[in-house]
């Protein structure tokens, strides 16, 4: 569930007192959802993801450096904007690994994450190799969905002329360390 998963990261910015939030990821269908759900949750307190905020990058990125430095200059940051005033809060991230990767790369901006910006990411999938701190998601049930898959995949083969069903999995949301009160 695309919508819910980012409803319930929307929610939980909000709860913290996020109010301005960006949204980093694909132009695809899951991304779209996943940025509708965010907004509709930070609604529920007020806050929104600008246009200009929300980076949907056709073709996916051609790095994840690229998406940082993409949104950092909408902004215009370093140039015209401080630290303090990113004039975001918060990034909501298409999957863990992007998520994993903005950190990075603004700590080599010198952004702190959680201190200056906070980050959310969304899969429950964090690589093995990252080292930060501990990351605030919205986790998919993988074993779930792997099951559900197959079934699906079954019951086409019984039924091949049937009109095309949808299964939608409830994400779990997992807080961590990656964001922080505003």
């Amino acid at each position: 569930d695309n919508f819910g998963g980012g409803y319930s990261l929307g929610c939980r910015l909000a709860a913290l007192g996020h109010r301005r939030v960006a949204f980093v990821g694909p132009d695809s269908r899951l991304a779209i959802e996943r940025l509708a759900g965010l907004r509709a949750g930070l609604a529920t307190s007020g806050g929104t993801v600008p246009p200009r905020l929300a980076l949907l990058e056709r073709g996916g990125a051609s790095s994840h450096a690229h998406l940082a430095d993409s949104l950092l200059a909408r902004i215009g940051y370093p140039h015209r904007r401080s630290a303090a005033k990113l004039g975001f809060t918060a990034v909501m991230a298409y999957n863990d690994f992007v998520a994993t990767r903005l950190i990075l790369r603004f700590a080599e901006l010198g952004l702190r994450v959680p201190e200056t910006v906070s980050i959310v990411g969304f899969d429950g999938v964090v690589p093995n190799t990252y080292q930060g701190p501990s990351l605030t998601s919205c986790a998919i049930p993988l074993e779930e969905l792997g099951a559900e898959a197959a079934r699906l995949v079954y019951w086409r083969l019984d039924h091949p002329t049937a009109v095309r069903r949808r299964l939608a999995l409830e994400c779990t949301l997992v807080t961590g360390d990656s964001v922080a009160v505003q």
